[in-house]
């Protein structure tokens, strides 16, 4: 890839304006104001597309770059719907008020889980490894790395959670150890063995092919390197949990074509590879309990109740969450 600077950022060494060149078939990729997509071709919007060409006309032409009107985005536009699909739900509950993302991961139910899980990640995660974000939304992840070291590289399909992603870290200055920017989880646009670790926060059952996602994120790991996950789990209870959310919604779901993850799911998309994986269930407290608690009685509650969960064979797998790690040997 080639880098065009056409505005440098007030930030040493980073950009805000220009636009990548991939070198062997020329494909360009804008970056406007600090925020770099890198989607395929076909899933860029146009308007946003288009208004970049329309400032950057003459430096896009100095370099010797087509416009916008080249046809290339109508080509395979039906095969990424899916995407597109989730693109307008997160889009939309990026700026939805009391219903927004942001909101949604500050209720104590998930304050307390992200506390909890981290904690366990955090000993394999150590300050100064490198650590993609795949589905990072507004960082609600990544930051929890950043602030402890990490160098983080976080990636969404939605351009308005990428850009408070992009904001908040020049607001706490972090910008030497994040870099933001937007894609698509089914082909991330990445160097082999690149990163030291990965992480799907509540992601694939988002993706329209999560199996195959899994196989890309092994394919840019290091050897020894770790892909850390937690998705809704195949349980027994997720009757009942659906039932509440029916009665009394706390957020609304948009999920793909696995809206639910098991253990035996994840070795199947890893057959063939050299991998080693850890799994177990979490969470045996309905979410509403929790919220009502708030979040300092509800992560007591929820590492209880997880041991407890966690000693009962005929319980062991039933928990709400299933997390995992899966590493390359």
């Amino acid at each position: 890839m080639v880098l065009h600077v056409f505005q440098p950022s007030e930030t040493a060494g980073a950009v805000r304006d220009g636009v990548l060149v991939c070198d062997r078939c020329g494909a360009w990729y804008p970056i406007d104001d600090h925020l770099l997509d890198l989607e395929p071709r076909v899933l860029q919007d146009e308007s946003d597309r288009a208004a970049f060409c329309s400032r950057f006309k003459s430096e896009l032409e100095k370099i010797g770059l087509p416009l916008c009107a080249d046809g290339s985005a109508e080509e395979g536009r039906g095969d990424f719907e899916a995407q597109r699909k989730q693109r307008k739900h997160f889009d939309a509950l990026a700026d939805s008020g009391a219903s927004s993302y942001h909101n949604y991961a500050l209720q104590p139910f998930w304050v307390a889980v992200d506390k909890i899980t981290f904690s366990r990640w955090n000993q394999w995660i150590p300050p100064g490894s490198h650590l993609l974000d795949v589905g990072c939304a507004n960082g609600r992840s990544s930051f929890h790395w950043a602030r402890r070291g990490v160098i983080v590289t976080g990636f969404d399909i939605s351009k308005k959670l990428i850009r408070q992603a992009v904001q908040t870290a020049r607001a706490e200055g972090l910008g030497d150890r994040t870099t933001f920017f937007v894609g698509d989880g089914r082909h991330p646009p990445l160097k082999d063995a690149s990163f030291d670790n990965a992480l799907t926060y509540g992601v694939l059952h988002h993706l329209p092919e999560p199996g195959p996602a899994c196989r890309e994120i092994q394919r840019v790991l290091v050897p020894g390197g770790t892909h850390f996950g937690s998705e809704n789990n195949r349980s027994f209870f997720r009757g009942l949990f659906d039932a509440m959310m029916k009665l009394l919604p706390l957020w609304h779901e948009e999920a793909g074509e696995q809206p639910l993850i098991s253990q035996l799911m994840l070795r199947a998309w890893t057959e063939g590879l050299p991998v080693q994986i850890q799994a177990r269930t979490v969470v045996y407290l309905p979410p509403h309990l929790c919220n009502w608690l708030g979040e300092r009685a509800s992560y007591r509650l929820l590492r209880m109740t997880d041991g407890l969960g966690a000693g009962i064979r005929p319980l062991r797998e039933e928990g709400g969450l299933l997390v995992f790690e899966i590493q390359k040997a």
